[in-house]
């Protein structure tokens, strides 16, 4: 089949960059790689992956790596792989820590079934782009998958095949030297550093230098934005202005021009004191006034003095006929022995 042109993007796209979530064991393979090719592969236990590893699509893909020791083990042992070959796990304890451990390599990622050799099950080999004295069967890696390079292929000859691998091999370290893409090296370096999955205590623990100066730069900006539109809401409240009192000056005056012909009426409409000293009276003495009837009455104090004219007030309580006029008033009495009020007796006729 012959390899088909796949352009790179100039940086990741959808669904890239996409990453390991812990630190995946390392297993034996059928040891082809090594002793066949000459291209040593890490094949890694699929029951560790997640969902957005094992989804990707089977092909050739290219990213960053970190092999890591297996602290569980101390010591070497002895395992068969699947084609009944025993090969030593030495989990990484022959590896040297800052030179094989613990630094980001450049690798070529190979998902599928492998057709030229027609394996039964996928698998996901990593060959690490490295030279490494010791095998590391049992030790620990961390990947991320930054781009893909070509889909599975078939070949008819091994030669074919190992000359496809060193292609894979240029084009993937050609596109991690480009800004890009190396940048995923430094951010990769902070990851998966436990078998289980990350918990992060204090997220500047994991956030590159670079990265927390941008996030710093992030705040500085958006507090200064913040306080900038809350000035800018304050000037926007009315103040009161000089204007604002001379608009109200002017109102007034129109309210006053309005009401000045008003005025005048209502003074002339208004009654005199003196009227309105004897409605003010009259309202204070009704409850101890009585009903006046010139025909009928039933009980009378007279006053006494040695003065006749010295009159004194009295009250009187009279029954009228439901037809008779009724006023409430004052009552006082002369000395021709008459009664006067508001009516006429039949002498005198008295206004109170």
């Amino acid at each position: 089949m012959t390899r088909p042109d796949v352009i790179i993007p100039s940086q990741p796209q959808t669904p890239y960059p996409t990453q390991t979530e812990v630190k995946i064991p390392i297993i034996a393979g059928f040891g082809r790689g090594s002793s066949e090719l000459g291209i040593p592969t890490a094949n890694v236990s699929i029951d560790q992956l997640k969902s957005n590893i094992l989804e990707l699509e089977p092909g050739v893909y290219f990213g960053w790596c970190k092999v890591h020791s297996n602290d569980e083990h101390s010591r070497e042992e002895t395992k068969t792989r699947v084609n009944g070959v025993e090969v030593k796990y030495s989990y990484g304890l022959k590896l040297t820590k800052g030179k094989d451990l613990e630094v980001v390599l450049p690798m070529v990622m190979s998902i599928g079934w492998n057709p030229f050799y027609g394996n039964k099950e996928k698998a996901f080999e990593l060959h690490i782009i490295h030279e490494f004295e010791h095998n590391f069967y049992g030790a620990l890696v961390s990947f991320n998958v930054l781009g893909y390079i070509r889909p599975e292929l078939n070949y008819t000859t091994k030669e074919a095949l190992i000359k496809d691998i060193q292609t894979d091999i240029e084009i993937g370290l050609k596109t991690l030297e480009t800004p890009e893409y190396a940048q995923f090296k430094v951010y990769h370096s902070n990851l998966c550093h436990s078998v289980e999955p990350i918990k992060v205590q204090n997220p500047q623990d994991v956030v590159p230098k670079e990265d927390n100066q941008r996030i710093n730069r992030v705040k500085s900006w958006v507090l200064n934005t913040v306080a900038e539109i809350s000035e800018q809401s304050d000037s926007l409240i009315p103040t009161e202005t000089n204007s604002h009192k001379e608009e109200d000056q002017n109102q007034n005056n129109v309210v006053n021009q309005i009401e000045s012909p008003i005025k005048p009426m209502r003074e002339l409409n208004a009654e005199p004191s003196e009227v309105q000293e004897r409605r003010r009276q009259f309202k204070q003495d009704e409850n101890t006034s009585i009903i006046l009837d010139e025909r009928s009455h039933t009980d009378e104090k007279h006053y006494t003095g040695d003065d006749p004219m010295n009159q004194e007030l009295h009250t009187e309580k009279a029954n009228v006929d439901s037809g008779d006029y009724r006023i409430p008033h004052k009552v006082r009495k002369g000395s021709c022995g008459h009664k006067r009020g508001v009516r006429r007796c039949g002498e005198h006729t008295v206004l109170v």
